[in-house]
């Protein structure tokens, strides 16, 4: 296992990449969480969310999402699910972006800059809910990341990771179009997750791989080579094109080649005090 002087697992990616990251993400705004070519991506994932968050019974509850640099989710999981929501990463960059986006949608919530592996203490076991959005797989140890964000969570609540399939087509494009991104990833199955979870020390809930066949999202996002925008463009209209088929039922079932994310959900056991 590689792990840097501190103990923690090596990143494969660095501070600097992501601060450049966040500074070529698009502006957000909550229209643009519920309307647009790409929903039926999000609709698809809420599907997913509606059948875990089951699990919690009624009430608000809180949520945080770990790697929230940027976040367009927390808005999201808030105005859809009702969740009091935080965030925590750490690129300055990201915070700030995080923030502006929380203002600017008008959705009440707190980011916090703060390792994972270091987290202020005051968050450790408050949450009912801690979810990533493609974070576990930029570390070499995938169970120690997947711990550190279940810390976050009371016993009792749950753990939500989703990442990209890098296994899979997804994957097999950015190794051959940009393979310094692909380097900055640990591929992962489905199978490999939930070992990862249940090496964390929680409960295993569901699993899903989630789309049929991968494209472009973000189609407004910062290329800083013309025909990298060019491509990004093109590719988006054939998404758009692809998903509104798909969410009509014509398209490819979700499996591990074609789909490009998969996500997972388990929970915190509650330990038992003995007598």
């Amino acid at each position: 296992m590689n792990r840097n002087k501190e103990g923690c697992p090596e990143r494969k990616s660095s501070l600097d990449y992501w601060d450049e990251n966040w500074r070529r993400a698009r502006a957000v705004s909550f229209a643009g969480l519920l309307c647009g070519y790409e929903c039926y991506v999000y609709r698809r994932i809420d599907q997913y969310f509606e059948r875990v968050f089951a699990n919690l019974g009624p009430g608000q509850h809180r949520l945080i999402e770990i790697g929230a640099g940027s976040s367009a989710w927390l808005p999201r999981l808030n105005r859809n699910f009702g969740f009091a929501i935080e965030g925590l990463d750490y690129s300055p960059t990201g915070c700030e972006r995080a923030r502006q986006i929380l203002k600017d949608t008008s959705v009440p919530g707190e980011i916090h800059q703060a390792d994972m592996f270091e987290p202020p203490q005051s968050l450790i076991g408050r949450f009912d809910v801690v979810c990533s959005f493609g974070l576990v797989e930029h570390f070499s140890d995938t169970t120690a990341a997947v711990a550190a964000c279940a810390a976050f969570v009371r016993p009792g609540g749950l753990v939500i990771t989703m990442i990209p399939n890098m296994k899979g087509l997804y994957g097999w494009l950015y190794r051959f179009f940009d393979r310094q991104v692909f380097d900055l990833h640990v591929p992962l199955s489905l199978n490999d997750l939930e070992q990862a979870h249940r090496k964390s020390g929680l409960s295993p809930i569901s699993g899903e791989y989630i789309v049929g066949l991968p494209g472009v999202i973000d189609r407004e996002r910062v290329e800083p080579v013309m025909w990298r925008r060019v491509l990004r463009r093109l590719v988006a209209r054939l998404s758009a094109g692809y998903w509104w088929l798909e969410e009509r039922g014509i398209g490819f079932p979700e499996n591990r080649i074609t789909s490009p994310y998969l996500v997972f959900a388990a929970k915190k056991v509650v330990l038992e005090l003995s007598e």
